[in-house]
């Protein structure tokens, strides 16, 4: 199918408790329609990337309110735990809003537990990426080595606009020690992103599609950040596997050891075994 090295690193999912879980799917069938390609069970999705090539997951959650964060983030570590004989190994992630009494002491906490990165969701929340009650959390993440995942987009739609972006980047600049990484390479203002990618040291950017759409992909603004990207899939809510994105990687004309990056060192330089 590809040259890519097996297996890969999917630094993008959600599997969560079953009545979030089914809560969201609900969001996607009423907004966005029928373009989902997984079940919302956890088991099933994990088979599905472990059949595709994938053999690692970041796990991540996202609040919609302040005072969600603590139970989630306790929930997503049973939900690891559940699965851990499974061949697929799981990354636990951790989130906070901006609107809890201690963000930055939630993360820290749930860091203690056995989270090794951080989502951020400023479409769901109803934030921006630079809110000043979030440099805790970035301080945090930065002192414990935690990537955080920031989605920069408002959009019901998963998208983000070029101007959605500003937020991230005065993230990053307010904190250089903390790896922050643009979720779906700032879909649709991905060529924008990737060259803001270039200029900001330590931002970096998954491939994530948006439902069924992969970012644009252009190998003049590829090729100079393969070492600050990483592959995702969103599952279970996405239309695409990440054979689909491997495969576009491929086509675009990179060649094995920067795919090798993408599709796996990377992440694991952000978060080794």
């Amino acid at each position: 199918m590809t040259s890519a090295s097996r297996p890969w690193v999917d630094s993008h999912t959600h599997l969560f408790p079953d009545g979030l879980a089914r809560a969201i799917r609900q969001f996607f069938t009423d907004h966005i329609g029928d373009r989902l390609i997984h079940p919302i069970e956890p088991l099933a999705v994990l088979d599905a990337l472990a059949a595709d090539g994938v053999g690692e997951i970041w796990n991540l959650p996202y609040v919609r309110l302040p005072g969600r964060a603590r139970a989630l983030n306790d929930a997503m570590l049973e939900v690891a735990a559940g699965l851990s004989s499974h061949d697929v190994r799981i990354v636990t992630g951790c989130t906070a809003h901006p609107g809890d009494p201690d963000p930055g002491g939630e993360i820290e906490r749930s860091a203690d537990a056995g989270a090794s990165v951080v989502k951020l969701h400023c479409s769901v929340g109803d934030f921006e990426a630079d809110d000043r009650r979030l440099d805790a959390v970035y301080a945090v993440a930065g002192d414990r080595g935690l990537p955080v995942v920031v989605h920069a987009g408002h959009g019901v739609s998963g998208h983000t606009e070029p101007d959605e972006l500003a937020p991230v980047v005065n993230a990053a600049g307010r904190h250089p020690s903390t790896v922050i990484v643009l979720a779906h390479l700032g879909h649709r203002a991905a060529v924008r992103a990737a060259g803001l990618v270039a200029v900001t040291p330590n931002l970096w950017a998954d491939l994530t599609p948006v439902l069924d759409e992969l970012p644009e992909l252009r190998l003049d603004v590829i090729r100079p950040i393969t070492d600050r990207l990483l592959l995702g899939s969103d599952a279970p809510n996405t239309g695409r596997l990440p054979s689909e994105i491997v495969t576009a990687l491929v086509d675009l004309g990179l060649d094995a050891p920067e795919i090798d990056a993408i599709t796996s060192g990377n992440a694991r330089r952000l978060v080794p075994r």
